[in-house]
């Protein structure tokens, strides 16, 4: 079936804003990366300017270069399109380069590139449930905006295209950007360098997956895989657990992370005296006892634990997230200690 027929994503509307960074997420298969590779392509075709295509771990950019033009060379007839190495040619001319963000260091590639425009950041967000050691940097915010620097210098025209699948609600860009959605929301935010948009599948498309022998059985037996594959639903992220914390909960901890200190109460049940805890973003922020996940964060008066030093306040925490009694303040922190406290289980 030839994806130019498809109802695919139209990138016109989001070119429109001319933002430095435009990061989309949205359901898989919608024309994020297939509707970014045509806009590059068209870009070196026309002005000869070049693209940089990031992903995050050195695996995963071989997984992205090795076969990167076969899904996008039809709708550019005429034309040859190879990879040799890190580096994409089209028509024999260097084109653009593949990077990994964990290969920082290295970064040939800017030498290489004579007019780059364009960094793309493939595949954004990681599944908080099963990435493993394959998580976020620390700081990794910085360390993309360090990195783009490398290739845009003072260039105006440069640009940061992010994509991504809806994974999770919260992601640190988010957090660096001080952007939200709501579980399932479908909009926009627009601020005066940065476009960010939760897609929509269009619903031509959503009725072409409906129609498909897979579609049938996630609509009927995997409704959350579903609903993130067709309706574009945060598959990790979800409005539960999410909670104030109460009238007469006591502070029994702080947790240092990602530069964020989360504050954790506790209160018992009033029918089964089940300690219940709760995380905050407001409390004593010099409390006796404060615990950190980051190493690169521990200091005299903030302990560092991870699964040969767990301490007992962390190991009650544990077990509490474990029988559902920890509750969040919002999405942002849920997604932290989500992601921490699955280590420890």
């Amino acid at each position: 079936m030839n994806k130019q027929k498809l109802p695919y994503l139209d990138w016109g509307p989001i070119l429109s804003y001319q933002r430095y960074i435009t990061m989309l997420i949205g359901g898989r298969g919608i024309g994020k990366s297939y509707g970014c590779k045509k806009v590059i392509i068209k870009d070196f075709l026309k002005n000869g300017n070049q693209f940089i295509w990031l992903r995050r771990y050195k695996e995963e950019k071989k997984i992205a270069k090795d076969g990167f033009f076969t899904d996008v060379k039809e709708a550019f007839p005429g034309h040859v399109f190879t990879t040799k190495g890190n580096d994409a040619y089209i028509d024999g001319k260097l084109a653009g380069v593949f990077f990994a963000l964990s290969q920082v260091g290295s970064s040939k590639g800017s030498v290489k590139l004579q007019k780059p425009r364009t960094l793309v950041f493939d595949e954004y967000i990681v599944e908080v449930e099963t990435c493993g050691a394959n998580g976020y940097f620390y700081k990794e915010g910085n360390m993309l905006l360090n990195f783009t620097e490398t290739f845009s210098r003072t260039r105006n025209d440069f640009r940061l295209f992010i994509l991504a699948n809806n994974t999770s609600i919260t992601n640190p860009l988010y957090d660096m950007f001080n952007i939200s959605f709501k579980v399932g929301e479908i909009g926009k935010r627009v601020l005066p360098e940065i476009y960010v948009e939760q897609l929509e599948t269009p619903e031509e498309l959503k009725k072409m997956k409906d129609q498909t022998n897979l579609g049938k059985v996630m609509k009927k037996y995997a409704k959350d895989l579903y609903d993130y594959n067709v309706n574009n639903k945060a598959l990790y992220g979800s409005d539960s657990k999410i909670a104030k914390v109460p009238i007469g909960a006591h502070q029994y901890m702080n947790i240092i992370d990602k530069n964020m200190v989360i504050y954790i109460y506790m209160k018992r049940d009033e029918m089964s005296r089940n300690k219940v805890f709760y995380a905050g973003l407001k409390g004593q922020k010099d409390f006796r006892l404060r615990y950190t996940f980051d190493l690169e964060q521990a200091s005299d008066d903030v302990i560092f634990v991870d699964k040969t030093n767990l301490s007992l306040p962390i190991r009650d925490l544990a077990n509490v997230y474990k029988r559902g009694r920890l509750f969040f303040e919002n999405q942002q922190v849920k997604s932290l200690l989500d992601e921490r406290l699955k280590k420890y289980l």
